[in-house]
């Protein structure tokens, strides 16, 4: 995963660096910061972050993220989101000025509707989706615009199996237990995993079906006689 951001930054140790490994995450952090982010920190916080073998230095690296902006907060299941967000970030600021890209994708034309003005160039929008991906656990990407849509993705996906409601309240999903196959298992983890496959598999059909209804409606448009409007219900108009 970050073989050839550590590669392109040239990084001594990018071919065994391990995230799981603190030593190692430890020493990567400190090395973009003294090579390549040069930040002006607080005196607390650059001592407190070169520490290696200070035992609070996870709640260094927390405050040092938020001081540097990084949309996601450190736990467990982000760890792997902020230090990617900072790699992404050291590489926009190796990029040579004749080729710099900005992490913000460029202004986009204002259309009319809900978001008539939104500024999807903004930084601040960028990193309002980013909290949204980071609270629905979506990787990051430095063009909104994509990262939108994986958020919008995400929500649907969760709309069409009943996670959350049409106010976007989080709703009691059913239970894995509750999933009937018609037929016994005694490994528990097999059963499961069978479980889970049934229920993508609904959500497959369900979703062709709604493929068939649209195209269904489509060619009755087309070829219906009388004329058909299924938005009005109505045959002949």
């Amino acid at each position: 995963m970050f073989a050839r951001k550590l590669r392109a930054l040239g990084y001594e140790k990018g071919g065994i660096f391990n995230i799981d490994d603190r030593d190692s995450l430890r020493h990567l952090v400190i090395w973009l910061e003294d090579r390549i982010f040069c930040t002006a920190l607080p005196k607390h916080l650059q001592q407190g972050l070169r520490n290696q073998k200070n035992p609070q230095w996870r709640n260094v690296f927390s405050e040092y993220l938020n001081y540097c902006g990084c949309p996601f907060p450190l736990d467990e299941d982000a760890s792997a989101s902020c230090l990617d967000w900072l790699l992404r970030e050291a590489i926009r600021l190796c990029v040579p000025d004749d080729r710099k890209q900005p992490m913000i994708p460029p202004k986009r034309e204002k259309t009319a509707g809900p978001f008539e003005n939104i500024d999807w160039g903004s930084r601040e929008f960028y990193h309002g989706i980013s909290k949204m991906a980071a609270m629905l656990n979506v990787p990051t990407h430095p063009d909104a615009a994509y990262l939108l849509t994986a958020v919008a993705q995400v929500l649907k996906a969760r709309r069409a199996v009943g996670m959350i409601d049409e106010n976007g309240a989080e709703l009691d999903g059913l239970r894995l237990e509750e999933v009937t196959l018609g037929f016994d298992q005694q490994d528990k983890k097999l059963w499961d995993a069978c479980r889970i496959l049934r229920l993508l598999h609904i959500q497959q059909l369900r979703g062709l079906q709604t493929q068939i209804d649209a195209a269904l409606v489509a060619v009755q448009i087309i070829t219906a006689d009388p004329l058909t409007d299924s938005a009005l219900g109505r045959t002949g108009f």
